[in-house]
């Protein structure tokens, strides 16, 4: 008990020191950088125009940049506080919005442990949890060369112990534990960290992305305010963001294209808070779809002792498949076997898939917003049934793998509902799909309603899949590049 408190202590004290380094990064470098808003309000417009400096905004900005484009990058906060505000919940469940988000340069990155498997290829193929008629518009190796470009981007790379496999994954023995483990069942395989090149600790967005888009010099721009409104004429044509400074000022920015990369929850509360007559519940929710499908992943603990002369950690991949099979979300085991004294603690977590639910959803809720301009949201979220089931075939193959092992004193750890916690990924709330009447975007991520309106980031997702997001994100943003560059280029 001991052991597990100090291991709590010291994963809040990195977190901190994580939090800080993102925030001294982005504080020394970044907003230097940052152009007044006025200015930019005279100026031509850009050819694109990001809102949201994270991974999805800040890797497709850079990728223009870099291709001679002029690219505005807007983010809202420069004091990088956590941001909880304007949301509410409104169903079941009580979801911890200031926990789970990061108002700031760089985005959630500055939350980030740096994990970056791939999706599967069963993941984009119809599935058990695939939603009637809304197949993924894309399949793995449609996606395959620009995971290749992102792990480029993040400074991914690969060891023996980690977060996930580059492509499907060859089984990694991890020294003697590793045989050890997988003699019980428990294959361990090679990983994607995304890590600070010529250092240990995490690439960060902000302090290791942005600098270098920053220094595009002519073609880059970064501004500092918050977007309450998209403005757009009767066919759904954008011709400018209304965006507020720290002020209270509004200016209207514009640019041929534009690319909303904010995150699952910020995303649709702002399609659906641009209102006009000829879209009467917002930009891009012609399909009363945008806002609806949020999905998070969800992380199930557990800890025993045991005999054993061995350490090791890592994560296995080998049940993702056959629990889709099984119609259940698909899971990710990580394992983190420390010696202590005469024993051993065993500890193993489950990083799950939640099933897409249509009643979990982003609304607007108008009378609910503590920042003036900006319209309140709330989020109603539960578990399905399915999710229960996964719960508790997930338990019962993690208590049979501590059997297998002979572990002593096994038990589920608490977590935010329950033995449930929250992975803090923000998913599948304006998802893609090539039926208008189905999905909110395209295959290039456009908005059906719109020509030159386009969506970044995990709000896009069909479904989640059991890996962490983000290099699916950057991934997506590389792809979404090479269309923006063919459209900017043809004819206006």
């Amino acid at each position: 008990m001991k052991a597990a408190w100090y291991s709590r202590r010291a994963l809040r004290l990195a977190q901190r020191i994580d939090r800080f380094s993102a925030y001294l990064w982005a504080r020394l470098r970044l907003p230097a950088r940052a152009t007044d808003l006025a200015l930019l309000s005279k100026l031509n417009p850009a050819d694109v125009c990001i809102l949201g400096s994270g991974p999805a905004g800040s890797v497709l900005g850079f990728d223009l940049v870099q291709r001679g484009w002029r690219v505005l990058i807007i983010e809202s906060a420069a004091d990088q506080r956590f941001a909880g505000q304007g949301f509410r919940n409104s169903g079941e469940l009580e979801y911890p919005f200031a926990a789970s988000r990061y108002r700031g340069f760089g985005g959630t990155s500055a939350l980030w442990f740096g994990a970056c498997p791939r999706l599967r290829p069963i993941d984009f193929e119809r599935n058990a949890y695939t939603p009637p008629g809304a197949d993924w518009p894309l399949r793995y190796v449609d996606l395959e060369p620009y995971y290749d470009q992102a792990e480029q981007s993040l400074a991914v790379r690969y060891g023996p112990v980690g977060q996930g496999p580059k492509a499907g994954g060859a089984s990694c023995s991890n020294g003697a534990a590793g045989r050890w483990l997988e003699q019980a069942g428990l294959a361990l395989e090679p990983s994607g960290v995304a890590r600070a090149p010529g250092g240990p600790d995490c690439f960060r967005v902000a302090r290791d992305l942005l600098p270098g888009y920053c220094r595009a010099s002519g073609q880059a721009m970064l501004a500092i305010g918050t977007a309450t409104e998209v403005l757009h004429d009767g066919d759904g044509r954008v011709y400018g963001l209304t965006v507020r400074d720290n002020n209270g000022r509004s200016v209207n920015l514009r640019a041929r294209a534009y690319v909303l990369a904010c995150g699952g929850l910020e995303t649709p509360r702002l399609l659906l808070a641009s209102r006009s007559a000829s879209f009467p519940d917002g930009i891009g929710n012609r399909s009363s779809l945008a806002g609806r499908f949020f999905m998070e992943h969800f992380k199930l603990r557990f800890r025993g002792t045991l005999r054993s002369a061995f350490s090791a950690s890592g994560r296995c991949f080998q049940y993702y498949e056959q629990f889709k099979q099984q119609g259940l979300g698909s899971p990710i085991l990580a394992v983190d076997l420390k010696r202590l004294r005469r024993s051993v603690v065993l500890g193993i977590s489950a990083d799950v898939e939640m099933f897409p639910c249509r009643q979990n959803r982003v609304a607007l809720a108008p009378d609910d917003s503590d920042r003036p301009g900006e319209t309140g949201a709330s989020l109603a979220l539960r578990l399905s049934d399915r999710d229960m089931e996964t719960v508790e075939a997930v338990g019962a193959l993690v208590c049979s793998i501590y059997k297998e092992l002979g572990a002593k004193q096994v038990v589920a750890l608490p977590g935010h509902v329950g033995h449930v916690s929250w992975l803090f990924h923000h998913m599948g709330t304006c998802r893609m799909g090539n039926d208008p009447s189905n999905s909110v975007i395209d295959a290039n991520l456009r908005v059906h309603d719109s020509p030159n309106l386009y969506l970044a980031g995990s709000a896009p997702f069909v479904t989640g899949g059991g890996s962490n997001p983000t290099l699916t994100i950057a991934a997506l943003s590389h792809r979404l590049a090479d269309h923006l560059h063919e459209r900017l280029a043809g004819p206006a």
